[in-house]
Parts: structure tokens; C-alpha cells; sequence
């Protein structure tokens, strides 16, 4: 064979490959875009509980750090709220006034300590955090889509999803679809106070319910989701 014909060869079998690659790429692309809808906008999210003092007192034992594990019932920290009442006095069996009644703070659930608002010796206000506990068996996924393919997303659908912090991907399914947009639970939500508009896409958040069983996986963890649509 000649020179040119192995040259001429050699082009139509790169080209050949091209073309092979760019249609694999095209259809995958295609594929994709028709039948599933992806984010990066997504993150793990749970129910953090504030654990807080009934009544104002002075903080006088705090016995867990953040990331320590604890249970339900399992007295944390304790409180010393100044008693103000003499109400039996005669019998003895009631706080003397001027004195403290110890008041203990427990959690209400199995979880793990992920935040301290206070340090032993700190006046503490009824109501106000001094620790906050998520429960680390109870975790979804808030995923905020694109409002022009939310009408695509349904509950009950399959979704894959990539947690970066383990660098793992996890199954789940969709279990809720906010009837709002991520924008109108803002304190601020924008206004437009002028004649000069410009059209911003919203997002929708959608709740993933997600399978990760024997994962170590925290609250705000960023992910990546694509959600299986047809």
C-alpha cells in the first residue's frame, strides 16, 4: 500500500472514531437532558433541636462536647434557677427563698451534639440554646431545582445521590415537593422598586428522602443529585 494510501487510512479511521465518540457523547447528552433532572444545589439537611433552660438560671455543668453522642432522657447540663417562692416552708419540703433549684437538661432524643451556645458559670434566659442535638438517623437531602424542570419532578422517583464530604454516591427518592420557591422563605425577599426588571430563574426546593445506613453522613453537607424522571 502506498504512503498516501496509509495516510488516507489513517484519516478515516480517526475520523470514524470521532464520529462514533461524538454520537456516544451526543445520545448520552440527549439521554440526560430527556429523562433526568440533575443539581449541585443540594445539601443534607435534618432536624437540629435547641436544648433550653424552662426557667433563667445560672449554667452550672455541662457535661457533653460537640460531636459527643447522647440519649434520650440523658441529662446534658444543669441549671440552677433562683428560687422565688416560700411555699412550704413549714413543712420544710419547699425551696427557701434566695436559694437555687437545680434544673436538669435532657435531651429528647437519640442523637449527636453538633453545637455548644453556652459555658458553665453563663446566666442562661428561659428558652435560650445551650446545646443543639441533631439526630443523625433521621437525614434527607434539600435539593433546590430549577423552576423551568420542577413540573418534571413528581414524588416517588428514584434519585441518585453524590455526598461530597465522603466522595459516595447514595440512593433515594423524592417524598416532597415545595409549593414554593427557595426565594420566598428569604427574610428579605427581592423587590423590584424600578422600570429596569431583569428575569431571575427560581429554584424549588425538593426533599429526598436518602438510603445511608451505616454512613457517617452531618447536616449541611453539600451534594450533587440527579433524579430519575422518565
Amino acid at each position: 500500500m502506498s504512503t498516501k494510501g496509509i495516510v488516507i487510512g489513517s484519516i478515516s479511521a480517526t475520523l470514524g472514531v470521532l464520529i462514533i465518540a461524538g454520537g456516544i457523547f451526543g445520545w448520552r447528552y440527549y439521554d440526560d437532558s430527556v429523562n433526568y433532572v440533575s443539581t449541585d444545589n443540594a445539601q443534607v439537611a435534618g432536624n437540629i433541636i435547641q436544648i433550653s433552660p424552662m426557667s433563667s438560671g445560672r449554667l452550672t455543668s455541662l457535661g457533653v462536647q460537640v460531636g459527643d453522642t447522647v440519649r434520650a432522657g440523658e441529662t446534658l447540663a444543669t441549671v440552677d434557677v433562683p428560687a422565688t417562692s416560700t411555699l412550704g416552708l413549714a413543712s420544710g419540703a419547699g425551696p427557701v427563698q434566695g436559694t437555687a433549684i437545680t434544673s436538669p437538661l435532657s435531651s429528647p432524643v437519640n442523637g449527636v451534639v453538633v453545637g455548644k451556645r453556652a459555658v458553665v458559670g453563663n446566666m442562661v434566659s428561659a428558652g435560650q440554646p445551650v446545646l443543639l442535638v441533631v439526630d443523625l438517623g433521621k437525614l434527607w437531602v434539600t435539593a433546590n431545582v430549577d423552576e423551568n424542570s420542577i413540573e418534571e419532578v413528581a414524588v416517588g422517583q428514584p434519585v441518585d445521590v453524590h455526598v461530597d464530604m465522603l466522595n459516595q454516591d447514595f440512593t433515594g427518592s423524592v417524598i416532597r415537593i415545595t409549593p414554593a420557591t427557595a426565594a420566598s422563605f428569604s427574610s428579605a425577599p427581592p423587590t423590584n422598586t424600578t422600570s429596569d426588571y431583569t428575569k431571575v430563574t427560581e429554584l424549588v426546593p425538593v426533599k429526598i428522602a436518602l438510603n445511608y445506613a451505616g454512613s457517617m453522613i452531618f447536616p449541611g453537607a453539600s451534594a450533587e443529585v440527579t433524579i430519575k424522571v422518565h
